[in-house]
């Protein structure tokens, strides 16, 4: 059973937990007075679920202040494993500048063990940074969001709080919210 799921993310990481299955010894008869050799190997098994990632518009749209500067605004998508899903985003502004991210991702949720029936779903959002404000000025971040729909119904949402900082404050933050 297939089914196709779109996703518009601001910030987070997807990721897919596969059902374990617990496997048993096998004996090894000793023969007395003797040596024996154990060659032990493991081969990763497949996850029963699969994210096969599609099409992606990805955009990251930084507004120069007066006098200011932005660096970096990158989007990475990443499947390390065929279960997982990692999608970072990153850059820097300073003084009276914004960046404003924007992904959508379509990807299809395939069950490859058709002993499986159904999967769990886990988004989860980050933010680590520093903000650091100036004596007439604020740093912020907001709206730091992910959504996962399928056709017009929402799926899944995770939103990290927003934080400010501001008259010559500094904040460090590492935000998590989700599962």
């Amino acid at each position: 059973m297939k089914r196709k799921l779109c996703s518009c993310l601001a910030v987070g990481m997807l990721a897919l937990a596969p059902l374990s299955v617990a496997r048993a010894q096998q004996k090894v008869p000793v023969p007395p007075a003797g040596t024996v050799n154990l060659n032990i190997t493991t081969a990763p098994t497949a996850p029963p679920v699969s994210i096969t990632l599609y099409e992606r518009h990805g955009h990251v749209t930084p507004n120069k202040g007066k006098l200011t500067h932005t660096g970096g605004g990158l989007i990475d998508v990443a499947s390390p494993t065929p279960d997982v899903v990692i999608i970072t985003m990153s850059g820097a502004v300073v003084a009276n500048s914004d960046m404003h991210f924007d992904l959508e991702q379509c990807f299809e949720v395939s069950f490859d063990d058709p002993k499986v029936k159904k999967a769990k779903l886990t988004v989860e959002g980050r933010v680590i940074g520093l903000l650091r404000g100036e004596p007439k000025g604020c740093a912020e971040y907001g709206e730091a969001c992910a959504h996962i729909t399928s056709g017009p119904g929402s799926v899944v949402s995770v939103c990290v709080p927003p934080h400010s900082a501001c008259e010559c404050q500094s904040l460090a933050v590492n935000d998590h919210d989700g599962p």
